[in-house]
């Protein structure tokens, strides 16, 4: 190791603990104070509590035909309720079953619902959300990692009884340039 790396590494080293030393101390209660309250957005996620059915048609690149999937999917609060989990297992037009975990939390600086999802084909996504209470509309904007690429995804999911919920989504590569996937489908309460 170079001197020039091991000076800048002790300097840093102790930067750090000079301001650790000098931290204030508090105690329990006063950290206990600190701790934010869960906002009030997140009740928003109530609406997908419970368990589904879902259908959905989806067009992809490089394919002659439409696939068609049927999902069973699960919605239940983890973690004191701050975060929705999603729990999946889809089945279609001669593909092997795919099971899937989701999470939907809400980040307040931002305002928006932030959410992280992955599969066993190996895909995995992280998006935010904002939510319409006036339409009972969610938009969602996603960058996902799959076996063939990087790709944004957007959507819509549009509440439409507290049993049924429709969607769409569209993913594409190169600034949008070109669509890799599209799909709709329709949620319903079991």
């Amino acid at each position: 190791m170079s001197y020039a790396k091991w000076g800048t590494g002790t300097l840093a080293l102790s930067l750090l603990v000079g301001l650790v030393g000098c931290s204030q101390k508090m105690t329990k209660e006063e950290m206990k104070a600190m701790m934010p309250e869960r906002p009030a957005e997140l009740n928003h996620l109530d609406m997908f509590v419970g368990d589904w059915n879902a259908e959905f048609t989806m067009e992809m690149a490089g394919m002659e035909e439409a696939c068609t999937h049927r999902c069973n999917m699960s919605y239940s609060w983890d973690c004191d309720n701050w975060v929705l989990v999603e729990k999946a297992q889809c089945e279609g037009d001669d593909m092997d079953p795919m099971k899937s975990l989701g999470c939907w939390s809400y980040d307040v600086k931002a305002g928006k619902f932030r959410n992280f999802w992955m599969g066993t084909s190996g895909m995995m996504s992280q998006g935010a959300a904002t939510y319409n209470p006036g339409t009972r509309t969610w938009k969602v904007k996603a960058v996902s990692h799959t076996p063939w690429g990087k790709s944004t995804g957007y959507g819509t999911m549009t509440v439409i009884s507290d049993d049924t919920v429709n969607w769409d989504w569209k993913e594409t590569v190169f600034f949008g340039l070109i669509k890799v996937m599209e799909g709709h489908g329709t949620m319903h309460r079991q």
